[in-house]
């Protein structure tokens, strides 16, 4: 993904038809670099040779790695099973909470039977969004669902952002609750999480692991 502060482009290597020529503008002055560029008389100078290939994702951008990078056993070789994205939650927050008796009082309430639709504080857990249906999700819920206090389980959002999160396999009152990653939530497990590429400028640590229960963000920071 490129920031908004960059531009870029790419062009046909007048050397071989299998290279791209690759440059950039960063920053405040980019508008006056690109001006200048145009007053330059080898416009070629600031291009660098990329080549885009399957193991590269067919990236534009150049690199600069050892000839044999590309034969580096990838994380995924060492998987005995073929890795599980993180969990979503997409309910704004509601099934999260850095206060475990702040998430018990609303999770207990949203399980009780006998409050009223009206009565629910308002949380990701009442409002419509996308595909969820708030009225008709909870209605869903109660009749094969109840509070049960142990699915409050620590949760991994961000790095060094720890909460406690209620989690249920039956959906849809998570977006995407993983059951097969739940499961690997045990005493002693820990997750070993990597991220393919960077999704904005600046991401940081590309890997880290965890024994707690992993967001799909987890690594963005």
């Amino acid at each position: 993904m490129v920031p908004p502060s960059a531009s870029w482009f790419v062009k046909k290597s007048e050397h071989t038809r299998q290279l791209l020529e690759y440059r950039e503008y960063w920053g405040t002055n980019k508008r006056t670099d690109l001006l200048d560029s145009l007053k330059s008389a080898d416009i070629n100078r600031d291009y660098r040779v990329s080549k885009p290939s399957t193991p590269n994702r067919f990236s534009f951008r150049p690199t600069s790695v050892v000839p044999d990078y590309d034969s580096w056993p990838r994380p995924i070789d060492f998987c005995a099973e073929a890795p599980i994205s993180g969990l979503q939650e997409m309910r704004k927050g509601a099934l999260m909470d850095i206060s475990k008796t702040s998430l018990e009082k609303r999770m207990k309430q949203y399980f009780d039977g006998d409050a009223k639709w009206a009565e629910l504080t308002p949380s990701g857990l009442t409002a419509d969004g996308g595909g969820f249906h708030a009225s008709s999700a909870r209605k869903k819920l109660l009749k094969t669902e109840s509070y049960d206090a142990s699915r409050i389980v620590r949760y991994s959002l961000y790095p060094l952002d720890s909460r406690w999160a209620y989690h249920s396999n039956v959906r849809p009152l998570w977006n995407r609750p993983r059951p097969g990653l739940a499961a690997q939530v045990w005493d002693g497990n820990r997750f070993f999480v990597v991220r393919m590429f960077a999704e904005r400028a600046l991401e940081h640590a590309p890997l880290m692991t965890t024994s707690l229960l992993p967001d799909y963000h987890l690594l963005r920071c």
